[in-house]
C-alpha cells in the first residue's frame, strides 16, 4: 500500500519550516466540509487519468481504503490516503520511472531516493542482491553530492537488508556506519535511531551488557530531542532484553515507563509491545 498526507497550516503567519511542507490557510475552516469530502474519497477508483502514457501497469483502478482529517499539537490538519498497489512490481516500475527522470535532468539527490525506495521494496520482496545494489548506487549517489545524511539514510537501509537475509552479525558494519554518518551530519534522531539498531542487532547477537548501553545512549538522546516515539521503543527494547539476561527489576521499570509513554502518545500498537516487554 502507499501512504499519502496532506497537510495544512492554520495559523494567522506563515512558517518558515513548514514552506513547500504544508498548505498555509490564515482563514477559518470547515471542519465538516473536510470530513464529508475526505470520506467521499473511500473505496475503488479508476486512476487512469492520473497514469503516465508510457506506462508498465496493467490495472488502473485503486482501492483507497482511508481517507480523514485529523488535528497535530501544531495546528497542521493531516490526510492520510492509503490506496491499494496492485503488486510491488507496481511500485518498482514507479521508482523506475523517477529514478530515470531524475537522471535525465541531472538531479542526482532524487535519482539516490529513488535506488533508496526501490532497495527497501526488494528487501521486502526477498530480493537482497537487487536490493544491496539499489542500496549502494543510492549512498554513492548521496556521498557524491555531500549528502552525509541521505547516506546515511540509504546505509542504514543497507543494514536493514543485511539483518533480516544475512543475520545481525552481517549487519552490525553497516548500523555503525550509518551512526558515524548520522554524526557527521549532525542529525540526532538519526543518531538516536542508529544506536537503537545496533542495541537490537547487538540483542540478538546475546551481547546483552553492550545492547542495553547502545540503547541507554540512544534513550537519552530520544529524550534530549523529545522524540517521544523512539523513546518509548528503546524503554520496550530495554525491558525485553533485561528481562532475557535476567535483570527483572530493572526489565520491570522500563517495561513501566514504555507503557506510560505509549498511552501517552495514544499508541495503541506499541502500548501492546510494552504490555508483552
Amino acid at each position: 500500500s502507499r501512504t499519502y498526507r496532506y497537510r495544512v497550516l492554520l495559523r494567522s503567519a506563515p512558517s518558515p519550516f513548514e514552506l513547500g511542507r504544508a498548505l498555509w490557510w490564515p482563514r477559518p475552516i470547515d471542519r465538516e466540509a473536510l470530513a464529508a469530502c475526505a470520506a467521499a474519497l473511500t473505496g475503488v477508483h479508476d486512476f487512469t487519468a492520473f497514469t503516465p502514457t508510457e506506462t508498465d501497469h496493467v490495472r488502473f483502478e485503486r482501492d483507497v481504503t482511508r481517507a480523514e482529517w485529523a488535528d497535530e499539537p501544531d495546528g497542521v490538519w493531516l490526510s492520510d490516503i492509503i490506496r491499494d498497489i496492485a503488486d510491488r512490481s507496481d511500485l518498482l516500475a514507479l521508482n523506475d520511472r523517477a529514478a530515470a527522470a531524475a537522471r535525465s535532468v541531472g538531479d542526482s539527490r532524487a535519482e539516490a531516493k529513488a535506488l533508496s525506495a526501490q532497495g527497501v521494496a526488494y528487501t521486502n520482496m526477498g530480493r537482497p542482491e537487487p536490493a544491496a545494489d539499489r542500496l549502494e548506487r543510492s549512498a554513492g549517489l548521496f556521498r557524491s553530492i555531500n549528502d552525509v545524511r541521505g547516506q546515511a539514510h540509504a546505509v542504514i537501509n543497507r543494514a536493514n537488508l543485511e539483518f533480516y537475509h544475512r543475520g545481525p552479525a552481517a549487519s552490525k558494519v553497516h548500523y555503525e556506519k550509518a551512526y558515524g554518518l548520522y554524526r557527521e551530519a549532525d542529525d540526532r534522531i538519526g543518531e538516536a535511531r542508529a544506536l537503537h539498531n545496533l542495541g537490537y542487532n547487538e540483542g540478538t547477537l546475546g551481547n546483552f551488557d553492550e545492547a542495553i548501553d547502545f540503547l541507554t545512549r540512544g534513550l537519552e538522546i530520544h529524550q534530549e530531542v523529545g522524540d517521544l516515539d523512539g523513546a518509548a521503543k528503546a524503554l520496550s527494547n530495554m525491558a525485553n532484553i533485561e528481562a532475557r539476561c535476567g535483570r527483572l527489576d530493572e526489565a520491570r521499570r522500563h517495561g513501566r515507563e514504555a507503557l506510560a509513554l505509549c498511552r501517552r502518545l495514544g499508541n495503541r500498537s506499541f502500548e501492546a509491545d510494552a504490555l508483552d516487554a
